[in-house]
């Protein structure tokens, strides 16, 4: 069985809007687009995010021969790993962002180390996204 590819990466902050009195700061927004995603809306939620690399830039990683939907993914792996548990703590602690399990969108921004993406996760509520997913009938 091989490894999944990881790209240690962060999730830049965003204001909820880009202007007005609130400077409160979340990692993502919540999608109100329908995307064709097995199970969208009932018990998949779409959320878009900056990616930030922490090693290297996105040009490098195309050079390797790379997509930038392989990159995404990548760095969702990353991100879909729980974070460490502190001393003498006796629970697994869970991801933060729930099981992000696909990369919708994926597209650079120009200072060649951000990720403009739309990921997808099984939370419909995430106090570290704004808003929340909305609930849909069956999508066809």
């Amino acid at each position: 069985m091989t490894k999944e590819l990881e790209i240690p990466c962060f999730l830049r902050p965003m204001l909820e809007f880009k202007s007005g009195s609130n400077h409160e700061v979340r990692l993502g927004r919540y999608s109100n687009s329908i995307y064709q995603v097995a199970g969208y809306g009932r018990d998949k939620w779409a959320f878009s995010c900056y990616i930030v690399l922490e090693e290297g830039k996105i040009s490098d990683y195309l050079g390797k021969g790379m997509t930038l939907k392989e990159i995404g993914i990548a760095c969702m792996n990353y991100l879909n790993k729980p974070p460490e548990r502190k001393k003498f703590e006796k629970t697994e602690r869970e991801s933060m962002f729930g099981k992000l399990s696909e990369v919708v969108v994926c597209s650079p921004m120009p200072d060649d180390m951000i990720l403009a993406a739309v990921l997808v996760t099984d939370q419909q509520k995430n106090r570290l996204i704004w808003g929340k997913g909305i609930k849909r009938g069956k999508v066809e």
